[in-house]
């Protein structure tokens, strides 16, 4: 979903980098000081040689975080899930399970367009003109349903 939303940013001309892209990404996942997170990963990563090798995860810098005492933990709410997509396997059960969840509940998760858009990032008339640019793709189609709801709730306000 990361490099999707790499990939979207760049393609919708927002002048994002790397970092502030993982930042908005970790921030996103409820992670806080995402900042602080990640400006000690490169510090981490040169000081044991074990993790500069390309097989690095996530889960060997939080180890590495914890033994130092560097990290907080915190329990998930009920309804946050955590999806692993660390294996090919897990990474088409998690897609498997976002669709479902999005069927079921009728609305898009993980848009970095939406999420754009509701951190006024984006203004509607970018939305759109990002939906109009992917016409006729399903994500098109979610983005000109997001906007039309949109319209509907400050319609009523």
């Amino acid at each position: 979903m990361l490099v999707q939303a790499v990939e979207r940013f760049r393609i919708a001309g927002l002048n994002l980098n790397l970092h502030e892209i993982f930042v908005w990404y970790f921030e996103q996942k409820g992670v806080e000081n995402a900042e602080r997170f990640l400006g000690g990963v490169n510090d981490a990563i040169l000081s044991f040689p074990q993790l500069q090798s390309p097989q690095t995860e996530i889960t060997d810098i939080n180890k590495i975080y914890l033994s130092q005492d560097k990290l907080d933990v915190m329990t998930l709410e009920e309804n946050v899930a955590w999806l692993d997509a660390g294996t090919k396997d897990s990474l088409i059960e998690s897609t498997i399970a976002i669709r479902d969840l999005e069927k079921a509940h009728d609305r898009k998760y993980g848009s970095p367009d939406i999420e754009a858009y509701k951190n006024r990032w984006i203004s509607k008339d970018q939305l759109l003109t990002r939906a109009s640019e992917l016409h006729p793709s399903d994500y098109a189609k979610d983005l000109l349903k997001f906007a039309k709801a949109a319209n509907t709730k400050n319609a009523k306000r």
